[in-house]
């Protein structure tokens, strides 16, 4: 789709975001810019980093499916469905961003993640609580990084609800400590 976009050479990975082959790590490697154009989503996010670690991260652009300052498309997710709804390629290229570094964020990039997130809620869900259906609708799962803090009052049950939980996720395979 890049290629037929905006003539400029591309390469599609066989296996989308989730491997980058060695073989084509190596012939990248006489290329001073890569511009790196995952889905957008949080699978396409995740392999962007990985691939810029990868790469090196100074040389590495990430290419959004849609225009700078505008709302994304929730029916384009990468240059294949971008370049079927007739959005402009060589203009998303020309928007391309160098990977931010992770630890400075903008107040612009919280707000697309948070959008993102808001957008596509199964995408990043945690390990759904088997006895607690209804904690999965508010806390979406538990999920790696994030810190939930249980309050009440003596007596209400708090330990009797974290002991349930540590049960349910460590079926599922998930380590505990509480």
């Amino acid at each position: 789709a890049v290629y037929q976009g905006t003539g400029r050479p591309a390469v599609s990975l066989p296996n989308g975001a989730s491997s980058l082959p060695l073989e084509l790590i190596e012939k990248l490697e006489k290329f001073k810019a890569i511009y790196l154009w995952m889905d957008d989503d949080v699978k396409g996010m995740d392999g962007a980093e990985k691939f810029y670690k990868k790469l090196g991260q100074e040389r590495c652009f990430l290419v959004h499916s849609y225009y700078k300052g505008e709302k994304p498309n929730p029916d384009v997710k990468d240059a294949n469905d971008a370049l079927r709804n007739g959005v402009n390629l060589r203009r998303c290229l020309s928007e391309a961003e160098p990977i931010p570094h992770q630890q400075i964020v903008t107040f612009q990039e919280l707000r697309e993640q948070i959008l993102m997130e808001l957008s596509n809620p199964k995408q990043i869900a945690g390990v759904q609580s088997l006895t607690f259906p209804s904690l999965n609708d508010i806390l979406k799962g538990h999920r790696k990084g994030e810190l939930t803090i249980l309050t009440g009052g003596t007596g209400v049950g708090k330990t009797s609800i974290i002991s349930q939980l540590s049960l349910d996720y460590c079926q599922q395979g998930v380590n505990t400590l509480w």
